[in-house]
């Protein structure tokens, strides 16, 4: 196995102060400054708690008609000042360049001169040396973005802004400086904090009338009527109010125009670059609600309500509609008001992480022994952190290693009190080591393995190719739900405890008071646990009318369940296992039944209603010969005589009384509660049968061969790869007879890239657990 790390390395490998690698970083450069270096000289801040604000000075004698001046101040005793919030480059996603960040003609130089000191503080011993200093340059300047300097013109022009103090960050840190960057990162969450307000910055281009119109009138209005008639009444009408409401409770007018306007809107927000960014979270979350406002050329809109707003689409299920409409209507991409909400709602997300973690600052929480979670005040708190992290994921910073250390603000605001911050921004080091520093603090210190779930989905898309399999890339979106870290959604009807409403607990943990925590060594990560059986079939597909005729093909493969003792039918085993046992389904069969058939019977309809739509135009344009039939109706009918599982599969005739129904019966399935789950679990996954007639839920990347695991600590089943290693040279030589052929194997089956978490039925809830599992159960490594 080669040597573990000692304690004193691993604490070494943890600690983010560090300023050594413990990767092999010949091939990977430092991050380059993105900032171009002015003639302005930054001072040093003589004070640990001290920052520079900055004021808007009216130049006529520059092009701009601008200057700014940088006063340093304690933050605790600093005069009122507006935190700014923007993005680097170009305010609209459409503007981008496929760069990450913006190129170097977007820079220009900004004069800044020196602060108004009056003869009292010129005397002063803090203040003297500086003043002495900026009075001997002439004109020094700075290089700053377009958008930033957009800003400034408009404060300029802008007679309430006048002389008021701003703290934006491209100005008040000295970017080229990385030991002066590190430390005021680090307070960020204090200076957005002590902000009298937040100003979002959206560009100096005017929106248009029907933008401001939703955001300044029919806002508002749905937060009214929510607040006044409640979310039941919103989900009863059409989310293009078309009728318009039949009580007139939201208005004739107000609809007539929302028809009009909300495609408009929609594509306004999702062009927007400033809802992509990172810091967003952090900018907007510390502050009240009502103290974040959004500026867009001369219009003010509501951070609150824009907030209420979607929250309130999502709940209502408008999102889910609106979305399916722009693509299917308007030819927007699939997806793209999911999305645009879910860039919203992040910040949202965010303060309720970080609401709940205050509240339970210091506390060791007692969570039942089903649960298993973090009880210990780090724990938990690495635990928020980790969730924290998470809902960056996908989101877009100037520099990766932020993905890290750009919450370590908002990370202080929950440390319980005695305990020193884990996470210290250092800009010395590499992003993969940030990245892999942050994954060993949480394999190494959280439990039930939850950290691995969070790696599901990202390896197929990997910025950083060179990070072991088992470390998050922090830079991009996993593309796919986590069952471990959500797993408090996933709950059995049925256990071998009899406990209703269980979570999933492959490993049982609940038994194992203190399972095996990881061990890293260098790149390895070593666990243990074992295989349970090896993918045969991956079933990815991307069409739905493929993926429900592979349904149907698995739901007659076999009368009963390979995987169950209760003689469970397969076709109530694989529409389980498609929305992953969710827990609204809870102890009752025949709800399941209702909902699950329900929502088939819609998904094959809609599947035939198109079939019919797409043959009756091709025939007629003469580009396409009449099918006899669809095959989803062939493979209905064969089900119908399966005995064990016919009850759970939708009857012909009801199929063909939706078919001939309305067109479209998009809007119904959307609010089925399986389709809602279907739709949670499907980003990223694909079912998969195995060797032994297992079916399960797992990674899209998975493939055949790939093997799904229990590991020890584990809440749920990991799909690993098996790593074939080629010998070194004059290693093959070295190793002769069956005892060297013995250990080149054992080396091949000790070493597994990590593909995903997975769900297999019949295997979450500690079934696989016996005691000629548990001994089989050995060191396994991933690299």
């Amino acid at each position: 196995m080669g040597s573990l790390k000692t304690a004193s390395s691993l604490m070494s490998l943890l600690s983010f102060s560090s300023t050594t690698s413990n990767l092999d970083n010949a091939s990977v450069n430092k991050i380059p400054t993105k900032v171009p270096r002015g003639t302005y000289e930054y001072d040093a801040l003589p004070g640990a708690r001290m920052i520079r604000l900055l004021r808007v000075h009216r130049d006529e004698t520059r092009t701009d008609g601008l200057t700014v001046s940088l006063t340093p101040v304690e933050l605790g005793a600093a005069p009122p000042f507006y935190a700014v919030s923007y993005t680097w480059g170009p305010p609209r996603l459409s503007s981008h360049s496929e760069s990450a960040h913006p190129p170097a003609e977007q820079f220009s130089p900004l004069v800044v001169r020196a602060p108004a000191v009056d003869k009292a503080r010129k005397r002063d011993s803090l203040v003297r040396p500086l003043w002495a200093k900026v009075t001997r340059r002439k004109q020094p300047y700075i290089w700053v973005g377009e958008n930033l300097r957009n800003f400034l013109v408009h404060v300029c022009k802008t007679p309430e802004w006048t002389g008021r103090y701003f703290w934006a960050d491209a100005i008040c840190i000295d970017q080229n400086d990385q030991v002066h960057r590190a430390k005021q990162v680090a307070m960020m969450g204090d200076i957005y904090t002590a902000a009298q307000k937040v100003l979002v910055w959206l560009g100096k281009e005017e929106p248009h009338a029907d933008v401001s119109w939703v955001f300044q009138e029919f806002i508002p209005r749905i937060v009214e009527v929510e607040t006044a008639h409640g979310t039941e009444y919103l989900e009863s009408i059409d989310p293009e109010c078309t009728p318009p409401d039949s009580k007139g409770i939201i208005g004739e007018r107000m609809c007539e125009r929302w028809q009009r306007t909300w495609l408009a809107w929609t594509d306004f927000i999702a062009d927007l670059a400033w809802f992509t960014r990172g810091w967003v979270i952090q900018e907007t979350t510390l502050k009240a609600e009502d103290d974040v406002v959004m500026l867009c050329g001369s219009q003010t809109y509501s951070w609150r309500d824009l907030q209420w707003f979607i929250a309130i689409s999502s709940e209502c299920k408008w999102r889910l509609i609106l979305d399916n409409r722009a693509n299917k209507v308007h030819g927007r991409g699939p997806g793209t008001i999911w999305r645009t909400h879910k860039r919203v709602r992040r910040s949202q997300r965010a303060r309720n992480v970080l609401t709940e973690s205050v509240e339970n600052i210091g506390k060791a929480v007692a969570y039942d022994e089903i649960t298993f979670a973090p009880t210990t005040p780090e724990e938990i708190w690495l635990s928020r952190v980790h969730n924290m992290l998470a809902v960056s994921r996908g989101m877009s910073f100037g520099d990766d290693r932020d993905h890290i250390f750009g919450y370590v603000g908002l990370f202080a605001k929950f440390l319980p009190e005695g305990m020193e911050n884990l996470i210290v921004p250092d800009y010395e080091i590499t992003v993969e080591e940030a990245y892999k520093r942050a994954s060993v603090l949480f394999l190494t210190r959280l439990p039930l393995l939850s950290h691995l779930s969070r790696v599901s989905g990202s390896m197929k898309r990997r910025r950083y190719p060179n990070l072991p399999t088992w470390v998050q890339d922090y830079s991009v979106s996993p593309g796919i739900n986590h069952f471990q870290t959500y797993n408090s959604k996933f709950r059995s009807r049925r256990n071998p405890s009899g406990i209703s409403g269980a979570l999933f607990d492959a490993s049982l943990t609940k038994s194992t008071r203190d399972p095996p925590r990881p061990v890293v060594d260098g790149d390895a990560l070593i666990l243990h646990g074992a295989m349970v059986d090896t993918i045969a079939e991956p079933l990815i597909c991307y069409s739905q009318s493929s993926f429900l005729e592979r349904v149907l093909n698995l739901c007659a493969r076999w009368d009963t369940y390979a995987g169950s003792s209760a003689r469970e039918p397969q076709a109530e085993a694989v529409l389980r296992t498609i929305i992953a046992d969710a827990a609204f389904l809870e102890a009752d069969t025949d709800a399941f039944l209702t909902i699950g058939r329900e929502w088939l019977a819609l998904s094959v309809a809609d599947g035939l209603q198109r079939f019919q739509a797409a043959t009756t135009t091709a025939t007629a344009a003469g580009t396409g010969r009449r099918r006899r039939g669809d095959p989803l109706l062939a493979r209905l009918l064969a089900l119908q005589d399966s005995h064990a599982g016919a009850r759970f599969l939708p009857t012909l005739a009801e199929v063909d009384a939706l078919r001939r129904g309305p067109a479209p019966l998009s809007n119904q399935r959307l609010k089925n509660r399986y389709h809602e789950e279907y739709l949670s679990n499907r980003a990223g996954r694909g079912l998969f049968t195995t060797a032994r007639g297992y079916v399960g839920l797992g990674p899209g990347i998975a493939r055949p061969g790939d093997e799904a695991w229990i590991l020890q600590g584990g809440k749920v089943l990991f799909v690993l790869r098996p790593v074939v290693e080629e010998e070194a040279e004059g290693e093959e030589e070295a190793k002769d007879g069956d005892e060297g052929q013995q250990q080149k194997t054992e080396k091949k089956q000790k070493r597994y890239n990590f593909v995903g978490d997975c769900y297999l039925h019949g295997a979450m809830y500690g079934e696989m657990m016996t005691d000629e599992f548990r001994e089989r159960m050995g060191p396994v490594v991933l690299v």
